[in-house]
This record gives structure tokens, sequence and C-alpha cells, in this order.
């Protein structure tokens, strides 16, 4: 016998009772990693959106490895997806949302099947888009700039208020919250370059500090489902306690 989603969720102990297609919008080191241990605990199937291929680099925070370099993130991380269960089930489409040529009516087919549209992308180009969209529910999550707190905004199902409103709120919440004193502040300055131009620069990111938040924010996803409210939540990680 092999687990299908279904089993899955009851090993896992997943509230939710059915699949939940979901879009994922950026395939990399949040995307891959909260993608896998959704897909683990029963939730999906998904639909993965990324316009870029593996570098090596990557294989350091993402699900994708050796082999995948050179290769797009998102069929590399579909095929990975497909392994996990027996069902598989899982759609690639390896294209830039901004851009999506001749994979229009795939993403557009997958915008309005999605129960929720989760962009990954830490792009608020990405977020705005996002919030324009005929999509059910609207979720972004990304990292801080020195990777060390996770922000989850979250619409609510009907979506009253949409993802770049709370966007807003998220940034009013930095300005006047002395919880949040420095969440956007601090920056690392320390950087790998990992090609020749001069913008291919990367910053150093623990992977145990990185899937510790990827887990956090596939939890959130699976309550998520599960809620019909509006949220935006932050975690913050002190990496020396944990």
């Amino acid at each position: 016998e092999r687990l299908d989603s279904a089993t899955a969720r009851h090993f896992a102990g997943t509230e939710h009772g059915s699949d939940t297609p979901l879009l994922a919008i950026g395939a990399g080191a949040i995307g891959s990693n909260v993608a896998m241990i959704a897909t683990r605990s029963g939730i999906g199937p998904w639909v993965l959106v990324d316009g870029d291929i593996t570098l090596p680099h990557n294989t350091v925070r993402q699900v994708q490895r050796n082999a995948s370099v050179g290769y797009p993130k998102a069929s590399v991380l579909q095929i990975d997806l497909d392994y996990v269960l027996e069902e598989g089930g899982n759609i690639s489409i390896p294209v830039n949302v901004f851009t999506p040529g001749d994979h229009s009516a795939a993403l557009d087919a997958a915008i309005r099947s999605s129960e929720i549209a989760v962009d990954f992308s830490a792009s608020p180009a990405v977020l705005g888009w996002l919030s324009d969209q005929s999509v059910k529910r609207g979720v972004s999550a990304f990292f801080g700039p020195d990777g060390s707190d996770l922000v989850v905004l979250a619409e609510d199902n009907a979506r009253d208020t949409r993802i770049d409103e709370l966007e807003a709120q998220y940034f009013w919440a930095v300005a006047t919250e002395a919880q949040l004193y420095g969440h956007l502040a601090a920056a690392r300055v320390d950087r790998i370059r990992y090609a020749n131009a001069c913008q291919d620069l990367s910053r150093p990111l623990p992977p145990w500090q990185l899937q510790t938040l990827c887990s956090l924010a596939a939890g959130q996803l699976a309550q998520l489902i599960e809620s019909d409210d509006a949220s935006f939540k932050i975690w913050r990680l002190t990496a020396k306690t944990g």
C-alpha cells in the first residue's frame, strides 16, 4: 500500500478533510520548502509558478538538489512533490507571472481554480499583481531582510480586505509597534557573489533557520484553510536561542 493525500492528512494530524487546490507563485527558498511540508501533510495539490532556473547556490536553501541545476525550479519541484505521495497531481508553469507568454491560459485557469493563491516571491510587485487577480483568496509569505523574521499576510475568504491593504497595515505596524523595532532595518551586509553580474549577490542564511520559519509558514497555511478571517502575523526568531 502507498499513502495518498487523505491518509497523509490522517498521519500528519491535518484537520482539513479534503484536497485543497493551491497556487504557489515562487518555487524558491520559501515556496519549495512550504510546498514540500504541506504536501507531506496531505495539503494540496499545488500549481507551481516560477520562471527561474535552479542555480548551484539554490541547493543550500531549496528542495531542489544538484541534479536540478539548470532546470526550471517549478518543473523540478513538481516532480519532487509528485514523488511524495501515491497520486501526485501537481502542476508546474515555468514562467514569470508578468510575462506568461504561451502559458497565459494555464496561469489564468490556475488563478480561477485555486482555493488559495500564495505569493512566495518576496516581490512587492507580485503582491500588488496578486491583489488585482480574480483569485478566491490571496496570501503572501516572506522573510524579513536578515532572514530571521517570517511574515504571513492572508486575505479573508470574502476578500473584503485585499492583500495590498494588509501589506499597508503591516508597514504601519512595523513603523509603530515597539516589538517590531529593527524588523526592516536589520539587512545583512555580508553577501556572496554567485555569478559574474554585478547584481548576482546572495546573503548567507543557515538552512535550519530557513526551514524553521518555513515550517511555521506551512503550519499557518494549514490553519488558514480552516479559517475564513483575514490576518497578518509575524514571527521573530532569535538564532542563538531558537
